[in-house]
């Protein structure tokens, strides 16, 4: 038998990630995120995006989104800081995708 030294939870969402990152917790996975990626690729696909442009947006999407939850959590924001960030964060990712559609 081994010992974990590390806790390893599931986050319902963002602001429960920030809260265990918070605690210390360093190994969580988000509950709803993965499948909301996927769904989101397929209904792309559904709307004529081929499987590339698909794929590449909804990576481009979770880098972006990997990059905003580290700075929310290693700038330890509290839920109005953490309600702008997204907000600028938003913004940031239409313009994202506004140049990569140029």
């Amino acid at each position: 038998m081994f010992k974990m030294s590390n806790s390893f939870k599931i986050a319902r969402d963002r602001i429960h990630a920030t809260e265990l990152a918070k605690l210390g917790i360093d190994h969580f996975v988000r509950e709803t995120f993965h499948s909301g990626l996927e769904a989101a690729c397929k209904v792309l696909k559904l709307l004529g995006y081929s499987e590339h442009e698909a794929s590449t947006l909804s990576k481009t999407f979770a880098e972006h989104d990997a990059q905003q939850l580290d700075a929310a959590i290693s700038e330890h924001m509290e839920f109005e800081d953490l309600v702008k960030h997204s907000k600028q964060g938003r913004e940031a990712l239409k313009s994202l995708f506004k140049n990569d559609s140029q």
